[in-house]
């Protein structure tokens, strides 16, 4: 993460998992990191299945569609 990091400036999303809890990300964000980590990605893109969903990454590493109730 020393990579990405802005000087003085907190990450919401890598304090939210340090401690633990649950995050809420967009198709965007997670199209940009399988991206970066050269991972597939294409569902995530204009026109795929995943593309203009939102997901929760959860404190065990699980993704899934985030549905509101």
């Amino acid at each position: 993460m020393l990579r990405w990091r802005i000087p003085g400036r907190v990450c919401e999303h890598e304090e939210a998992l340090k401690a633990g809890k649950p995050v809420v990300l967009a198709s965007s964000a997670l199209l940009r990191a399988f991206l970066h980590a050269g991972l597939p990605y294409r569902s995530y893109a204009f026109g795929g299945r995943e593309w203009g969903k939102t997901f929760v990454l959860d404190e065990h590493d699980q993704l899934r569609e985030w549905v509101p109730e």
